[in-house]
């Protein structure tokens, strides 16, 4: 066996492990749901529907269902162009040199990424009731005379939830200043 063929033999021999784990764990439970859902019945008493697809004729009849496909859209086109604006607007802003308190800039757009999920809902879900700091603001700037419930109505509750995956997601897609810098370096040939 020549050299290069054992390097090759190597290569495969190390990527066999991931392979493995990848396979097991992300593409079992995928091809296994799949089947699972063209079954119907419960426990050990699964079978296959007749006609085979009926469970998923019966889940695109359902109003419930329809809804949640809306509003995932909905999130999509909404949430996805405004948070790719903005997150190329805040990388410029924040690797700005001449800005004042970029260090503490920097921390408050990073905090989504150092708490968890229930933190920053638990953070937005205050910041949004009916004496929460939002309300508060626009009540002092003469904007309500009273609080407005904003996860009280569906629309408002929609901008809170695209309003905070924004917060959230805004730093996983600003590119970093090692980015442009390596975009910035002329490539060698």
């Amino acid at each position: 066996m020549s050299l290069i063929a054992k390097q090759r033999a190597a290569g495969w021999i190390f990527l066999l492990p991931a392979t493995l784990m990848i396979a097991i764990m992300s593409f079992y439970p995928m091809i296994r749901a799949f089947i699972i859902s063209l079954q119907t019945g419960a426990g050990a008493n699964m079978r296959f529907a007749e006609p085979i697809f009926s469970n998923y004729q019966r889940i695109m009849a359902d109003k419930v269902f329809q809804q949640s496909i809306v509003n995932t859209f909905l999130y999509l086109i909404i949430q996805v162009p405004i948070m790719l604006v903005l997150a190329i607007l805040l990388a410029q802003l924040l690797n700005n040199k001449d800005l004042k308190f970029r260090g503490f800039f920097r921390t408050c757009v990073f905090l989504p990424c150092a708490t968890s999920l229930v933190s920053y809902s638990l953070i937005f879900r205050s910041m949004f009731a009916t004496d929460g700091l939002i309300n508060s603001i626009l009540i002092k700037l003469g904007i309500l005379s009273t609080g407005y419930n904003f996860l009280g109505n569906s629309t408002s509750a929609k901008i809170v939830i695209i309003i905070a995956l924004i917060w959230s997601c805004l730093l996983y897609t600003s590119p970093s200043p090692r980015d442009r810098q390596k975009s910035r370096m002329p490539s060698s040939a």
